[in-house]
């Protein structure tokens, strides 16, 4: 098999040995896995929260900074960007363009039936 293992093939393969394990799981195994799972997802949610927070603050100040005139160079150092970056929310490009960030994607715990 010479399949090329792409970020988002990893991640499928992630989830489905996810799914497989929690199902061979023993029910009492499951009562001390899923409250330290959920904690993590939790986490992750929140890291994930704040910079989303913190990426919509820098592009909004970077806009209300433009419209009043500012100089790209003195936008990007006020906020601590790069000029790339700077220009890049200018021209409307994406969180995950600009700053690497990916929209929220929080793992479920199968549940078995």
């Amino acid at each position: 098999m010479n399949e090329i293992l792409t970020p988002e093939r990893v991640m499928e393969i992630g989830e489905t040995w996810k799914k497989v394990l929690l199902q061979s799981m023993a029910s009492e195994e499951l009562d001390t896995y899923i409250p330290t799972y959920k904690q993590h997802i939790l986490e992750q949610g929140l890291e994930q929260g704040l910079e989303q927070g913190i990426a919509l603050a820098k592009r909004q100040t970077v806009q209300a900074m433009f419209v009043k005139n500012f100089d790209i160079a003195v936008i990007a150092d006020v906020t601590g960007l790069t000029v790339t970056q700077v220009e890049a929310i200018l021209a409307g490009n994406s969180d995950e363009e600009v700053f690497g960030i990916a929209k929220a994607q929080i793992a479920t715990i199968p549940r078995s039936e």
